[in-house]
């Protein structure tokens, strides 16, 4: 009979030890960071333009402008990355709003991070549009982009690049 309880001792703990976590797998949430960053946006392309009834193109300029105080935020998790460009207003156009580049990808590099080159497909203005990622960088506090952004058919092309440092 004691080795009865003695081997009812030994299963209930050993059954409770199987029920245990540590801290580590408690995490059930996506850590994600947002970074807010300030600074001069600069515009500068065209918008082509067919009249009906006409064959030749208009060419207009789009730019160059610089935009101060543009903020671009950059969200980093482990299941997805995105570059949101806030509030956006392109010269002579009306207001864009919010641009959002999904499923970025941003790799630690030895000076902070590297944003990689790639093409988005994404909507502006009810129409679809392609940003191309050029370049970018977060080191020291500073994100650096370039990007290209085509739309309206590829009848608008705007080259669109960024410095600016992160709020607090």
């Amino acid at each position: 009979m004691k080795t009865l309880k003695w081997m009812m001792l030994f299963m209930s703990v050993a059954t409770m030890s199987l029920f245990t976590s540590c801290d580590k797998d408690d995490d059930k949430g996506d850590k994600e960071t947002i970074d807010t960053y300030k600074g001069d946006l600069s515009i500068d392309g065209t918008m082509t333009i067919v009249i009906p009834g006409t064959t030749t193109p208009i060419v207009n300029p789009i730019g160059p402008e610089n935009l101060p105080n543009q903020l671009i935020e950059v969200t980093k998790s482990s299941t997805t990355n995105k570059i949101t460009v806030k509030n956006l207003t392109i010269p002579g156009m009306s207001s864009i709003g919010d641009v959002t580049i999904e499923d970025v990808v941003i790799t630690p590099s030895s000076n902070g991070f590297d944003i990689q080159p790639d093409d988005f497909e994404i909507t502006v203005i009810g129409s679809p549009a392609t940003v191309t990622v050029n370049s970018g960088i977060i080191q020291n506090g500073i994100l650096d982009l370039d990007l290209t952004i085509t739309a309206m058919s590829g009848t608008a092309n705007v080259n669109v690049t960024f410095t600016g440092e992160i709020q607090p």
